[in-house]
């Protein structure tokens, strides 16, 4: 379960978050607010998709893949 956790999330983490703010905030910011977008979608981008990956998946991979892991056995 570690393995799946690790690689899982971080497929998650790194490729749908990456996606979310490297390619919805480049469009939303590159045609509309440039200065918007650089400052204030950094900080989104930055802190809190860190956030939601570092805290929330590690919560849900510690947790709730342990979880799985004890039914199974």
């Amino acid at each position: 379960m570690r393995h799946y956790c690790s690689f899982t999330m971080r497929h998650y983490c790194g490729f749908a978050m990456r996606h979310y703010c490297g390619f919805t905030m480049r469009h939303y910011c590159g045609f509309n607010m440039r200065h918007y977008c650089g400052f204030t979608m950094r900080h989104y981008c930055g802190f809190n998709m860190r956030h939601y990956c570092g805290f929330n998946m590690r919560h849900y991979c510690g947790f709730t893949m342990r979880l799985q892991h004890e039914t199974l056995l």
